[in-house]
């Protein structure tokens, strides 16, 4: 994430999303590494050998760094996300407590569809 690039909902939300994504292929990534016999394989229509457990060794690496940076991006928005407006509580309450738009709306009093055009267009 740049640091003086423009934040909006729709791209943290997305951040959240990559992150769970990564995660879930990180625990899939994992549980195969544990149930993979420590052997060599030879590839399917290759002439060389291959250590599966190592190949998944260095993708879960891969995927370790990218979780932290991503992590780190979502931290920093949320950051400066700030709480000084409604729009940005309601985000927090959406990102970080899980809260629904219906949940949201009804502790606020607004309507669930004002309440997301108001967050969708929310600019930090």
């Amino acid at each position: 994430m740049c640091k003086n690039a423009a934040m909006t909902y729709s791209t943290l939300s997305g951040i959240y999303k990559d992150i769970t994504r990564r995660e879930d292929k990180l625990a899939r990534l994992r549980s195969q590494a544990c149930v993979t016999s420590a052997r060599l394989d030879k590839p399917t229509g290759g002439s060389g050998y291959y250590d599966r457990i190592g190949s998944l060794a260095a993708e879960i690496a891969d995927l370790e760094g990218e979780l932290e940076t991503l992590r780190e991006s979502y931290k920093a928005a949320l950051d400066a996300l700030g709480s000084d407006s409604l729009a940005a509580c309601c985000i927090r309450m959406k990102l970080t407590r899980g809260m629904t738009w219906q949940e949201i709306a009804c502790r606020i009093g607004m309507t669930e569809a004002a309440v997301k055009v108001m967050c969708r267009r929310y600019v930090w």
